[in-house]
């Protein structure tokens, strides 16, 4: 599911692992010297424990938003 994106043409536009990964990390060292303070990374499986994926979320700095 989550890797999909590393390995799908369709998404990767015939890159390898190794080129996406490396675009990858360079989107997140553009966003951290643009003032973003923190870069959260989870996997799809952990959204499935709501309450654990929120705490990970607030304890990261996400602000929550009511509803």
């Amino acid at each position: 599911m989550g890797n999909e994106k590393y390995v799908n043409v369709q998404m990767t536009g015939g890159d390898s692992v190794e080129q996406i990964v490396d675009a990858e990390r360079e989107r997140e060292r553009l966003l951290l010297r643009s003032g973003v303070d923190r870069i959260v990374r989870f996997r799809v499986r952990e959204t499935y424990d709501r309450a654990r994926f929120i705490r990970k979320l607030l304890e990261a700095g996400v602000p929550l938003r009511k509803l």
